[in-house]
C-alpha cells in the first residue's frame, strides 16, 4: 500500500521459500492471495489473474473451500480488468455454487463484480443497485480498504450511467488516506482530477 513493490515481492518470495521448507501446502492459497493483492495494487491485472486462479485451483484441489467464494470473486475481478467479462461471470457463479459464503467480504465482492458486469452490459439500474448493496455491507465493517474499493466500483458504475461520481471518489479517497493506502489514494486522486477536468 506504500508503493514499495520490490520490497513486497522480496518478502513474499522469502515466505514462499520458508513455506516450501516446512511443507506448508495449505498455506499456498493465502500466499497466492497475497500475490493477487500486490498485483492489483500494482495495476497488473494479468498477474492478479494468475495469482487468483492459483488460489482457486489450490483451494478446490485440497478441499479447503471456506474461502473459495472469496478467491473466485478475486479471480472474477481480475478477469474483469482484462475485459474477459463472460469468464468473470462464470467464476462468480462457480464460487457461489461451490461454496456459498455469508461472510461480508465475499458477499461484497460478489455484488461489486456482478454489478460492474451488469452495468457494462447496459443493465445500469440493476448494476448500481448491487454495488450500492456492497457499499452498505462495507459500512457495517471496519474494513477501510474494502469499503473504499466498493465506493470506487460504485463510481465506475455511476460513470457508465453518465452520473457524477465525485462524491463516491471523495469518500473512497478519505478511507484510503485513513488506512494509509498511498497507492490507491493516488489512483483515486487521479480519477477525481480527470473527472474535474472533463467538466
Amino acid at each position: 500500500m506504500l508503493g514499495r513493490f520490490d520490497e513486497a515481492h522480496r518478502l513474499l518470495a522469502g515466505v514462499a521459500d520458508r513455506m516450501a521448507e516446512l511443507g506448508a501446502v495449505r498455506s499456498q492459497t493465502f500466499l497466492a492471495s497475497r500475490r493477487f493483492d500486490i498485483a492489483m495494487l500494482e495495476g497488473d491485472a494479468a498477474r492478479a489473474e494468475a495469482a487468483a486462479r492459483e488460489a482457486c485451483e489450490t483451494a478446490h484441489a485440497s478441499g479447503e473451500l471456506s474461502n473459495f467464494m472469496w478467491f473466485c470473486c478475486n479471480l472474477a475481478q481480475a478477469l474483469l480488468g482484462l475485459g474477459r467479462d463472460d469468464e468473470a461471470e462464470q467464476w462468480l457463479e462457480r464460487g457461489r455454487e461451490t461454496a456459498l459464503s455469508e461472510e461480508h467480504l465475499p458477499q461484497m465482492l460478489w455484488r461489486q463484480v456482478r454489478g460492474k458486469l451488469l452495468a457494462r452490459r447496459g443493465e445500469l439500474q440493476e448494476g448500481e443497485r448491487l454495488v450500492r448493496e456492497a457499499v452498505a455491507l462495507a459500512e457495517e465493517t471496519d474494513m477501510l480498504n474494502a469499503h473504499a474499493d466498493a465506493l470506487l466500483d460504485l463510481a465506475e458504475v455511476l460513470a457508465l450511467a453518465g452520473q457524477d461520481a465525485r462524491a463516491e471518489l471523495d469518500r473512497a479517497l478519505a478511507l484510503y488516506e485513513r488506512k494509509g493506502n498511498l497507492v490507491m489514494a493516488e489512483r483515486t486522486r487521479s480519477r477525481l482530477a480527470e473527472l474535474t477536468a472533463s467538466r
